[in-house]
Order: structure tokens, then C-alpha cells, then sequence
């Protein structure tokens, strides 16, 4: 009965490292991608003058740092938990504080799907397919709100 047990927590284990490379990889996509394009002065694809001063840092709110958080930490972190699946549970009460990261992307949404709306058939596709990124911006904005409501599964 035990191993049964373990297989299917190994199991669960690899799903969620699987799943969280895919998400580094998504918010990847965003700060590498939109984000330093719309900060390269050079850009091909200029910023429109309604976004500057501020506005741009209000569609990101703080995902460059959850997405260096996840990078750097969090995914090696649930890595370990391949070798060791007794210290995922740990593991989430340890980063419990730092997972409010979230609670502030969460509230500054509302903002970021308004201004990504004025601009989402003009400004962000021009630069999603210079990018050639499959997913429209709106699409991969969301992707924090989905995966955070998924850790506690």
C-alpha cells in the first residue's frame, strides 16, 4: 500500500516539475521577450508615447520578479523533491511568505487587462509577432493567476 502511495506521489511530483518548466518558460516569454522590446530605445516596434511615463510598468506589476523567483529557486527547489518527495509539503510552508509575490500581481490585473486591452490588436501584436510568440500577451498575463490557484491541488 505504501508504494502505491509513493508512485502516485512521484508521480504528482514530476507532473508539477514538468508544469512549472513550462510556466518558467511562459514567464520567461514575457520578460525576455515583450518586456525588453518595449524597453530597448531601438526597438523596430516603438513604444506609443501613451505608455510611457509609468503605464508600462502597471501591464507588468512585479512578474519579473516572480519570474527570476521561479527560475532561480522555486523550480530547482521542486526538483530536489524528485529525489526527496517528503520535503515538497515543507517546501510550500517555507516559501509560503514569499509566494505573496502573487497577492501583489493579483491586485494590479484590473490595471494591466485595461491598458493591455487599448492595445492588444495594435502595439502588442506588432511586437508578438516580431517575437513570434504563439500566445497573444493577455494570454500569457494570465498564466500567474492560473498557476498560483493550482499549488494548492
Amino acid at each position: 500500500m505504501e508504494s502505491a502511495a509513493l508512485t502516485q506521489r512521484q508521480f504528482v511530483i514530476r507532473e508539477l516539475v514538468e508544469t512549472e518548466k513550462d510556466y518558467v518558460n511562459d514567464l520567461k516569454q514575457i520578460v525576455e521577450g515583450y518586456m525588453s522590446l518595449m524597453r530597448d530605445p531601438e526597438s523596430e516596434v516603438p513604444l506609443p508615447d501613451d505608455l510611457r511615463g509609468g503605464k508600462d510598468k502597471m501591464i507588468f506589476g512585479n512578474i519579473e520578479a516572480i519570474y527570476e523567483w521561479h527560475r532561480d529557486f522555486f523550480l530547482k527547489a521542486l526538483e530536489r523533491c524528485l529525489e526527496r518527495p517528503e520535503e515538497l509539503g515543507p517546501l510550500f510552508k517555507r516559501y509560503e511568505r514569499k509566494l505573496h509575490m502573487y497577492v501583489v500581481y493579483c491586485q494590479n490585473k484590473p490595471v494591466s487587462e485595461y491598458i493591455v486591452s487599448e492595445y492588444i490588436d495594435t502595439y502588442f501584436e506588432d511586437l508578438r509577432q516580431k517575437l513570434g510568440h504563439r500566445l497573444q500577451l493577455c494570454d500569457l498575463l494570465i498564466k500567474p493567476v492560473q498557476r498560483i490557484t493550482k499549488y494548492q491541488l
